[in-house]
């Protein structure tokens, strides 16, 4: 039995001799040099590119199973098209693999891995040929066919995928990478330059550190803008369950050149990633991006048509500080006059004029499955704060649906139901906002700096329309509105003032404003209203409005006009009614015209607005309204018995207005 296990043992020690003999004797009768010309020519057959390896390949194994695998300088050539423009080159591959492991025990092994000195060229012509395009080289339609078995015939059984090595690496360095993409069409160039990697040692199951750093340029012929970024983080995996995890990533950002709303980005995240055969799951995501947090789970099913489902909350979210400033154009330097060409001469001025850009993203909705779920605890976004976000929305081929979009904002909530089918040529939107107790006081001060309008709102809308520009969806948009505003002031509305002026100025003998009569309007007293209310219809853009109506202690005002959303502009008649009340000291010269109606008119734009009195119409009311009762009294009109007919050419007060319009010329 011993002299068995005697021979055992020395036949193992036999073979691990000659495996080591052998090993050992491969680098000293193979060289692989010898094969640079057939490694060549095989690239040229399978991809039509040249491949040129001036550098030394350097293959040996050491007594302890240790190969080392060495390339040196590589290139590979861009096709026929680009002669001038080299593919892909490399200064140095170096790799270290401990064999033993890798018989004995299925362990992949590398001492280390490195890396320099990569240099890749992608460039699109004005053409729109692409370098990176037409791999296929000389091979004939033949060679690449794949003959389908007849039919009938058995096919063999799929072999079990088999498992794959441990993999336990001491160290990997990737030094000087870098990639241009040079769009000639659209006069782009973006560069990823002298990118660095270092990996800890890795081994699976095991976290490991890892620390990268690059630079990234975007040049689009006007504007230059570079960032410099350094990573690190850890990662742990799985592959036997294709199972990720990364950890403590931090990543920092400094942006420089072209003007960009935030010059640092910080972001640290973790999450675990689950891979499976078509699927990724995401989950125990945490991301910090500035002073934001998010964390949630996302995933992807069937990675041949993708199903995208994610669930994300935010603690608090600034859009403002991402958002990019508009920058003033330069003064144009003075010239000296010239000489005006005749008019038969002179060129037709050329009006420059800019296209406006889509806004619903047709192509990628189109391409779209996804079911997504996001609440915000706070946003701010275009200078407005809102709190408790919360966005349902899901897609199936370009038809998107949001139900709901709610929120609080201003001491009043916001939730807005809609969808958006962007399945035909021009997509077509229906959305249902309703605004309940909104403070709009507070809400223009944020927007604008100044409280335009006060009040708390009530705001219910029915909007449908269709289109891919902001222009194009307000032109089109049709529906129905309804407004409520209670305890409400409107800043740029100065009917007091105004018709205390327009009084003044007919009882001077003057019918135009003067220059400190209309400053006097302007810096009045804003308008103020107990509450105020209009609906209407939404036409093409324009809300058409004939029921308004508001009313406070000193006035009541009905009207009816029209809102153009398209060019920002106001039209609207209103009718004013004075009340009793404006028998206080300040407001004694009014009291006459009380419950007189006066017609007043709005126009202009929202930015501006311009209001003026019917002058001729507030004196014509009033002097009917007093000749009207002194003839009565003098008539006998106020002790007229109920039921006595009057005369039947017509009252008094009408008799008067015949009077009156001849002298107002109405």
């Amino acid at each position: 039995m011993s002299s068995l296990v005697k021979w055992i043992i020395g036949g193992i020690a036999v073979l691990v001799l000659l495996i080591v003999i052998i090993m050992i004797s491969i680098p000293f009768f193979i060289d692989p040099n010898d094969y640079k010309d057939k490694i060549t020519r095989n690239v040229q057959e399978q991809t039509g590119r040249e491949l040129s390896i001036p550098g030394d390949i350097k293959l040996s194994v050491s007594p302890t199973l240790k190969a080392v695998f060495r390339l040196g300088s590589i290139s590979l050539s861009s096709g026929r098209d680009f002669q001038d423009t080299e593919f892909f080159s490399s200064e140095l591959v170096d790799i270290n693999l401990a064999l033993w492991p890798l018989i004995s025990r299925k362990t992949l092994q590398i001492d280390n891995v490195t890396l320099k000195g990569v240099n890749v060229n992608l460039v699109r012509k004005s053409s729109g040929a692409a370098n990176w395009q037409d791999f296929s080289g000389d091979r004939t339609k033949e060679s690449a066919k794949q003959e389908a078995p007849p039919a009938g015939d058995e096919q063999p059984a799929a072999k079990p995928a088999k498992a794959l090595p441990k993999i336990d690496i001491g160290g990997i360095e990737i030094a000087d990478i870098n990639v241009t993409y040079t769009d000639q069409k659209e006069g782009r160039t973006v560069k990823l330059s002298n990118f660095n990697l270092n990996v800890g040692h890795l081994v699976e199951g095991s976290p490991f550190p890892f620390d990268a750093g690059f630079s990234l340029s975007m040049d689009d012929g006007r504007q230059l803008l570079t960032a410099a970024t350094d990573l690190k983080g850890s990662l742990t995996f799985d592959l036997d369950r294709l199972l990720f995890t990364i950890d403590q990533l931090k990543l920092n950002t400094d942006i420089t050149g072209a003007p960009v709303p935030v010059k640092v980005i910080g972001l640290e995240m973790s999450a675990e990633a689950d891979l499976g055969k078509s699927r990724i799951n995401v989950s125990g995501l945490r991301m910090n991006i500035d002073d934001t947090t998010i964390t949630g789970t996302a995933s992807i099913t069937d990675l041949q048509n993708p199903s995208y489902k994610a669930a994300l909350h935010i603690d608090k979210l600034d859009l403002d500080r991402y958002k990019t400033a508009k920058e003033k154009p330069a003064a144009a330097p003075a010239e000296a006059p010239e000489a005006k060409p005749s008019a038969s001469t002179a060129p037709a001025p050329q009006q420059k004029t800019t296209e406006e850009q889509p806004i619903i993203p047709v192509d990628l909705l189109r391409s779209l499955t996804f079911d997504a779920e996001l609440t915000i605890d706070q946003l701010s976004a275009a200078k407005m704060a809102a709190s408790n976000i919360l966005v349902k929305a899901m897609g199936r081929e370009g038809l998107v649906q949001l139900q709901p979009f709610s929120a609080d904002l201003y001491q009043g909530t916001i939730t807005v139901n809609g969808d958006i089918d962007a399945r035909p040529d021009v997509p077509a939107m229906k959305l249902t906002p309703i605004l309940q107790g909104v403070e709009l006081g507070p809400m223009f001060m944020d927007m604008t700096g100044k409280e335009e309008i006060k009040g708390t709102a009530d705001i219910k809308a029915d909007i449908t329309t269709r289109g891919l520009t902001r222009k194009e969806l307000t032109r089109n948009s049709n529906g129905a509105m309804n407004l409520n505003l209670a305890d409400g002031e409107i800043a740029k509305l100065k009917i007091i003032d105004t018709i205390r002026v327009a009084k003044q100025l007919y009882e001077g003998g003057s019918g135009a404003l003067t220059g400190s009569s209309q400053q006097k309007v302007q810096s009045g007293r804003p308008t103020s209203f107990a509450d105020l209310s209009a609906s209407g219809v939404i036409t093409n853009g324009v809300f058409n409005n004939d029921d308004l109506l508001a009313q406070s202690e000193l006035m009541k005002v009905t009207g009816k006009g029209t809102v153009d959303f398209n060019t920002e502009q106001i039209d609207y008649l209103l009718t004013i009614y004075l009340a009793r009340k404006l028998e206080r000291d300040e407001e004694k010269d009014l009291v006459e015209m009380a419950n007189t109606p006066i017609p007043y008119r709005v126009t202009g734009t929202f930015d501006k607005i311009e209001q003026s009195a019917a002058l001729k119409e507030i004196l014509k009311a009033g002097a009917v309204k007093f000749l009207s009762k002194e003839l009565d009294k003098q008539l006998g009109g106020d002790d007229a018995e109920e039921g006595k007919e009057k005369d039947s050419s017509g009252s008094t007060e009408e008799l008067i207005n015949k009077g009156l319009k001849s002298l107002f010329g109405k």
